[in-house]
């Protein structure tokens, strides 16, 4: 059966996109230093400047969560990854699996068996940049920008969502169901932060044993 996620902006928070408000709850244990690979699809076009936005924004977001991020073709010669997962652009589908939930998705993940999927709507993210006027200029360099760091923050949500197995949402932070905030812009560590008990529940899934290999619990 399909399971399926959605990273939902609300239209009365759409003025402004930026952070969550709601600090980090201290973490109860320390987190395992974790590799994700993402393998990429990419149909929808997406400037240069957004994607460069985008992963900067996605590893800032989970670098501080003890994740660190490979994005494929990036040359990464470091070990291999403890998650793999399929990030995928591409609008129609999301458009076609996210029909029941009103059409107002940037993100789901698709949970199908054992394998997780990401697919990202790059075009939804644009149109809000522009429809929404979340940033005081026309120049497109701009609005590519504001667009990056959006899908950035959706794409760091979806992965939660990979990492801790789950299709729930909290009630703030980088796994709220909404995207809410007062102002666009870099925000600090306190932001987009996985609550405790998710922090500790990633911290448990890929625990080290003792002859030091991780193990990913399902």
């Amino acid at each position: 059966m399909r399971i399926r996620v959605c990273a939902v902006v609300l239209f009365a928070a759409l003025l402004h996109l930026t952070a969550f408000g709601q600090a980090a709850e201290s973490q109860t244990q320390p987190s395992p230093r974790l590799r994700v690979r993402l393998t990429l699809v990419v149909r929808d076009h997406i400037s240069g400047v957004a994607w460069f936005e985008m992963t900067k924004e996605c590893n800032r977001i989970w670098n501080a969560e003890g994740v660190d991020i490979e994005w494929e073709g990036s040359g990464s010669t470091g070990p291999p990854p403890d998650v793999t997962v399929p990030l995928e652009f591409n609008d129609h589908e999301l458009e076609v699996l996210d029909r029941s939930k009103g059409g107002s998705a940037f993100g789901i993940t698709v949970f199908l068996g054992r394998a997780q999927r990401m697919l990202v709507s790059y075009r939804r993210v644009r149109y809000l940049v522009g429809a929404r006027r979340l940033v005081d200029s026309y120049d497109g360099t701009a609005r590519d920008n504001a667009a990056g760091l959006i899908l950035g923050r959706v794409v760091a949500h979806e992965l939660g969502h990979v990492l801790l197995l789950t299709a729930r949402h909290s009630d703030g932070g980088l796994m709220s169901p909404t995207l809410t905030g007062e102002r666009l812009g870099p925000v600090g560590s306190q932001h987009f932060a996985l609550s405790a008990s998710d922090r500790d529940y990633i911290a448990t899934r890929f625990s080290t044993g003792a002859d030091g290999v991780r193990l990913a619990a399902r």
